[in-house]
């Protein structure tokens, strides 16, 4: 990792940044209008490196060099999409370690939030949304596994017919 040493030898500035807090207070629903608002963020979420980013973060947190690396791109591209992503709240910097040359090496992670786009003309609040998306997530995390179950089935039962 060009120059860094191990990660559990490498120095702390402690475990969250100014700012981090708020993020966390936030909640962990993103409610955003359709309008010129959640315009940003739906350009993010329909680039394909922004994408490939927030699924290596929401496996382990990792540096921007490591990013890049993984994903076999410049480290300026790497960076520019963190950046838009952290602006979204999309990820959050967990913490910053120091390279051996000194250098401040920032790690993200994930900021795993629901995002729920509501038509601008829509009277629904942020609580009414949240209570409704918990009244329903049984439904939808059973649906989830049942997709995944039945992905896991086809997939087994089409290797075996190929042999």
């Amino acid at each position: 990792m060009d120059g860094l040493e191990d990660q559990d030898s490498l120095s702390t500035a402690g475990n969250s940044l100014p700012g981090s807090e708020q993020l966390e207070q936030s909640g962990k629903v993103l409610v955003l209008p359709v309008n010129g608002e959640s315009r940003k963020i739906t350009q993010i979420l329909s680039n394909e490196t922004s994408i490939k980013i927030l699924e290596l973060l929401g496996k382990k947190s990792m540096s921007a060099t490591s990013i890049a690396e993984e994903l076999k791109l410049p480290l300026t591209t790497v960076k520019y999409n963190l950046d838009s992503l952290i602006e979204s709240d999309l990820i959050k910097i967990k913490q910053i370690k120091w390279s051996k040359k000194g250098r401040q090496v920032k790690i993200y992670e994930s900021a795993e939030k629901l995002i729920v786009l509501v038509p601008s003309k829509s009277s629904i609040d942020r609580l009414s949304l949240v209570n409704l998306l918990q009244k329903y997530l049984g439904v939808i995390v059973a649906a989830f596994f049942c997709s995944r179950g039945y992905r896991i089935f086809f997939s087994l039962y089409e290797s075996k017919k190929g042999h």
